[in-house]
């Protein structure tokens, strides 16, 4: 009986083993929840447009687009992002799903004098409890 037990295991810690040398596993880094991804800017600026909030201040409103191919295909319906805008420290917003299964986030900030906004967006990991993927980028009006 001990035997068989042992026998199990080695064939089981046998397959688990040759997963890894499956082609192409070990290259998987094409969407942007893998912590190993090398692939191009994962967002595009979709619009920038200044606005007046609810309490009478200007703000500017930099709309961004992720395209569905650069997620996996199995997705939540949100997810979260950090966005950091030159000078200022992380905060946390969320990407929703449109209807096309692209998503969006939305990023507002102050005005400036010469009308262009750097920031840096980033996917925020549960599993390596930071923010990875990070982009730089900046939109102007």
């Amino acid at each position: 009986m001990i035997r068989l037990k042992i026998i199990i295991l080695s064939v089981s810690f046998l397959m688990i083993s040759c997963v890894k040398d499956v082609p192409g596993i070990s290259d998987m880094s094409d969407n942007i929840f893998d912590p190993d991804y090398d692939g191009d800017k994962w967002y595009e600026v979709s619009d920038v447009y200044q606005y007046v909030n609810s309490v009478g201040l200007p703000r500017i409103r930099i709309n961004l687009e992720i395209p569905s191919e650069f997620l996996p295909k199995l997705v939540p319906n949100s997810f979260s992002v950090g966005i950091r805008f030159e000078g200022d420290d992380w905060i946390n917003t969320g990407a929703t799903v449109v209807s096309d299964g692209d998503f969006e986030i939305a990023l507002d900030t102050s005005p400036n004098i010469d009308g262009s906004y750097c920031f840096e967006v980033g996917v925020i990991s549960d599993i390596d409890e930071g923010i990875i993927n990070i982009f730089p980028d900046c939109a102007s009006l």
